[in-house]
């Protein structure tokens, strides 16, 4: 196996699904559609059969990266990357710590801010997460604060407010917009139980009130029903025809698209299990101890692009990510992926996480902390890529309180 620097044991150590936690009891739901009833996911990778292929080159699935540097200026600075989607000539960056929902185009020129934070019509307290109706131009902030769901066009024209259902005031996180209806997840406070709890709803789309309810928190997420945020959220594959979702502890990927059929399943003897969690007695016991387990127990990441199912996922402390070509049935398993499309050597390069892909490629992005050293990597020639003009001026006028960068991959 290629040898492992110092600064990737770092960030294999560094990671933690889990960087605010929301907890909320709820009492009676009614009954919930159980998928697991239902067939077997249409792919179905098993990791027992796999070995690790060490550290994985992004030019064996794309043919080319660009930079995207976006605009930084007061207007639009980013102080924190919690969510990025694409739909169209934009691309949307969720920053809860500012509270600010951006819009750039695909060259990283400032477009705007959707909505504004406030009080009257049209404004927002607080965005929890957001989803775009790719087919009309509208994007839904989800307005937690105010148990709203707030929608805009895309040069951030208010259109109107949907109410949520009361039922599920502060019990929710995220949402996805689909032609079925709106999609939330539901959380309550408590240790994991035995209850038979609801951990999806869908909401009608005029209206904010429950239409259906589906999974169960006992048999589908290790007893757990709790509102986490993490990177990303739950929902994947997020503009494409085909939105998918995975709860906090399951190595399942379910189709929005398709009643919530099973999509994509990782089978293996170290999957996480609910005798693994029995003996512990607190919420800090769940949240501090799964991860020493040495169990599989997490979906961080599901993106579809071309051929390709990219689906990374936690075992143990380590993130892992299994790449699954659906046209030749083969399946390859990676410690890390390493762009060697723009850095010279795994020995010094920044991760690029993936973030969101449209129908060409993938967007992945630097986080804030760790644009030191990509402009470092940069100076002491460790970026093998090759600017044109205008990207050279851009990269050279990175500073450490400059937006993060954007990486486009088109795939081959």
């Amino acid at each position: 196996m290629t040898k492992i620097t110092n600064g990737f044991r770092y960030f294999m150590k560094k990671i933690s699904i889990i960087t605010i936690a929301f907890l909320f009891f709820i009492t009676g739901c009614g009954e919930n559609r159980n998928t697991n009833q239902l067939n077997n996911a249409i792919y179905e990778v098993d990791l027992d059969k796999l070995e690790s292929n060490g550290i994985g080159k992004m030019s064996l699935f794309f043919k080319s990266v660009a930079p995207i540097f976006l605009e930084t200026n007061d207007s639009c600075l980013i102080r924190q990357l919690d969510g990025i989607q694409v739909s169209g000539d934009y691309l949307f960056i969720l920053d809860r710590k500012s509270r600010n929902l951006l819009s750039f185009n695909k060259n990283g020129r400032f477009a705007g801010k959707i909505g504004s934070m406030g009080r009257g019509p049209g404004e927002y307290g607080f965005i929890s997460d957001f989803t775009v109706d790719s087919e009309n131009n509208i994007i839904f902030i989800y307005d937690t604060n105010n148990f709203k769901i707030q929608s805009y066009d895309f040069n951030g024209k208010f259109i109107k407010s949907i109410p949520i259902d009361e039922q599920i005031h502060l019990k929710t996180a995220y949402l996805q917009y689909t032609d079925k209806g709106f999609f939330a997840d539901y959380g309550f406070f408590g240790v994991p139980t035995e209850d038979d709890n609801p951990l999806l709803i869908n909401l009608q789309t005029q209206s904010g009130k429950i239409e259906e309810r589906f999974l169960s928190s006992s048999e589908d997420n290790m007893g757990f029903q709790l509102i986490v945020y993490k990177d990303l959220g739950y929902f994947y594959c997020r503009n494409s025809e085909n939105p998918c979702y995975s709860p906090l502890y399951s190595n399942i990927i379910y189709s929005l698209s398709d009643q919530l059929k099973p999509y994509f399943m990782l089978k293996s003897n170290r999957l996480l299990k609910k005798k693994d969690v029995k003996e512990f007695d607190s919420n800090n016991d769940y949240f501090s101890k799964i991860p020493h387990l040495n169990k599989i127990s997490s979906v961080q990441n599901f993106l579809e692009i071309g051929p390709y199912l990219v689906c990374d996922y936690l075992e143990h402390h380590y993130k892992r990510t299994v790449i699954f070509n659906r046209e030749t049935q083969e399946s390859n398993l990676y410690d890390i992926l390493f762009d060697d499309l723009f850095y010279n050597s795994p020995n010094q390069y920044v991760y690029h996480y993936l973030g969101c892909a449209d129908e060409k490629g993938i967007y992945a992005y630097t986080r804030l902390d760790d644009m030191p050293k990509l402009i470092e990597y940069f100076k002491n020639g460790s970026v093998g890529y090759a600017f044109d003009d205008e990207e050279l001026v851009c990269i050279n006028n990175l500073s450490d309180d400059s937006n993060p960068v954007l990486f486009y991959y088109e795939i081959k």
